[in-house]
């Protein structure tokens, strides 16, 4: 093993005991050798984590949400060949203008579970308004889901506009900025 993936293991071990009690991390120890798999990707061990502990009942605190989202990020940007400018657009909720600024958008939907194949994922939306714990938030979510329902595309950049904007008009509709009331 070298030090690179020992030094990974290590980060993913730290955060695993930060979000999780004892008991839950005894219930999750075959989870844990599957995020520490050298093969599975970055942004799978996130989804993965963020579903364990959705289920787990142990919503993410705003920081811990914030670091996981910043990680994510810098892979779909590097992935996508995003920009430095299309990532602060998309952090300020900014429409796309470039294809690339779209497939980022897509990456970033993607591995949070808000889109499946090019596709709005109403659970993934779901089970991201519920780890905020928030019961506002979670109903703001059921409200905009059910209008964004069969939202998409055959092609994942331009299913991912499609999805933004139904929630950004689905949202306005409710009073509610999508970026601070849904999850």
């Amino acid at each position: 093993m070298g030090v690179n993936e020992e030094e990974h293991q290590k980060n993913d071990l730290i955060i695993f005991r930060k979000l999780t009690t004892r008991s839950q991390r005894d219930n999750l120890k075959s989870f844990f050798k599957t995020i520490s798999n050298k093969n599975m990707s970055f942004p799978l061990k996130i989804v993965f984590l963020v579903g364990v502990l959705a289920v787990a009942g142990n919503p993410l605190s705003e920081d811990e949400r914030q670091a996981m989202f910043a990680d994510l990020i810098g892979v779909c940007k590097t992935q996508e060949g995003a920009s430095d400018s299309e990532v602060q657009d998309a952090v300020a909720n900014l429409p796309p203008t470039t294809r690339s600024a779209q497939c980022f958008r897509a990456c970033i939907m993607e591995n949070i579970g808000l889109m499946v194949n090019g596709k709005m994922s109403v659970e993934g939306a779901q089970k991201l308004a519920e780890m905020s714990g928030d019961p506002v938030k979670i109903k703001n979510s059921e409200v905009v889901n059910k209008a964004c329902d069969s939202v998409g595309a055959a092609d994942r950049c331009d299913g991912a506009v499609a999805i933004m904007q139904c929630v950004a008009e689905a949202s306005a509709k409710l009073g509610i900025d999508p970026m601070k009331d849904l999850s």
